[in-house]
């Protein structure tokens, strides 16, 4: 019995050393738990304190919302401009009192994607206010930001632009008809006549320049208005090349076209043609002396493909999608003045007003030149 007793004990005694085994290893686990705890409540108190200096620096409201709507936090200029003070927030809509709003977060919510689009405007109260909505896992976010300042520096410097180009017209057209003049007289010297000329290519210039100022302020204020008519191609486009021809001749340029006689067009006369004459324009402008500028028509079941060809140095391929932007000069090595606004309001004119297209190629290499290509509808009236 005595025996029995001992081994009895020493199997306890065993079972107590792997009970403590097992304890100090729990300690140590436990240990390691706690430490990556804190680890992790330090990162947390850290990412805090940098989301509540984010959100106090920015001066846009934003709003975080969940997949049913629900306002789960909102800076305090959020709080302060739609009035909610508490700490149990509402949903979007008791929350800021705009359906516009809460609409086009559903939407984003639909799309499944994330929607960032500095262009959405909505009216707040009196104040106009441009909306950014990004989606993420199981929420939504919303920034608003006050553009009522924007709106009224935009507008003042439309009207300033609008000023002066009205303003350069005037004497614009003064210094082209004296030129005309003077070159219209006999026996003028060689020397002189050259000077005129310059001054009378100048002139055109400004005067261009001018026009596509004022197009620019009419399409930025909305003012830019069209009225599309059934009208035939060789009066559309001819009106256009007539312009343009002096400024051909003074460079000794081919200017060849090729229009379907027949086809009729949807357009709308002034505001295409002048999209028409920007790419006429530009091909003149950017093709050597003695080279050749072709214009040529393509006529389908629905619509009609103006194309315009230059032989000049052509558009480098990583130019080809900016060319249409607002200011936007390629490094052609060849004369370029201008605003850098002409194909920004062709592509205006041709997309937003007659709803076709505008696209340009080019391979780059010099001599070859580059194709610009223009659509509008056809009319069967």
């Amino acid at each position: 019995m005595f025996q029995s007793n001992r081994k009895e004990l020493q199997r306890t005694q065993q079972r107590l050393v792997l009970v403590e085994a097992e304890n100090k290893r729990l300690r140590q686990e436990n240990e390691k738990l706690s430490k990556k705890i804190n680890k992790h409540d330090t990162k947390l108190e850290r990412t805090s304190l940098r989301l509540k200096a984010m959100a106090k620096a920015v001066r846009e409201m934003v709003i975080m919302l969940d997949d049913d709507l629900n306002v789960q936090y909102a800076t305090s200029q959020a709080r302060q401009f739609f009035g909610q003070s508490g700490k149990n927030l509402p949903s979007l809509l008791e929350f800021s009192d705009s359906r516009e709003l809460v609409q086009l977060v559903r939407d984003a919510l639909a799309e499944q994607r994330a929607l960032v689009d500095m262009d959405w405007q909505i009216q707040l109260g009196d104040t106009p206010y441009q909306v950014r909505v990004v989606t993420f896992a199981q929420g939504v976010a919303v920034a608003l930001k006050d553009v009522s300042d924007i709106q009224r520096l935009g507008r003042a410097r439309r009207e300033f632009v609008g000023n002066i180009s009205h303003e350069l017209r005037t004497p614009i057209t003064t210094i082209g008809l004296i030129v005309d003049g003077l070159l219209a007289q006999q026996n003028v010297p060689d020397d002189i006549s050259t000077g005129l000329q310059n001054i009378q290519s100048e002139a055109d210039l400004l005067q261009h320049m001018a026009q596509e100022l004022l197009d620019l302020v009419q399409i930025e204020s909305g003012r830019a208005l069209f009225r599309l008519i059934p009208i035939p191609l060789t009066d559309l486009l001819q009106g256009p090349l007539d312009r343009v021809k002096s400024q051909a001749r003074r460079k000794a340029l081919s200017l060849t076209t090729k229009i379907d006689p027949v086809v009729m067009a949807l357009a709308d006369p002034a505001q295409f043609g002048r999209a028409f004459g920007n790419l006429v324009q530009n091909a003149i402008k950017f093709t050597p002396r003695e080279g050749s500028v072709h214009i040529d028509t393509q006529v389908s079941e629905e619509e009609i493909v103006i194309s315009v060809k230059d032989t000049g140095p052509g558009i480098a391929p990583s130019d080809l999608d900016r060319v249409f932007e607002r200011f936007f000069k390629t490094d052609r090595t060849r004369s370029s003045g201008g605003t850098g606004l002409g194909l920004a309001i062709a592509k205006h004119v041709v997309v937003e007003g007659h709803g076709g297209r505008i696209w340009v190629e080019s391979s780059g290499v010099r001599g070859q030149g580059a194709t610009f290509y223009m659509t509008l509808p056809r009319s069967f009236e």
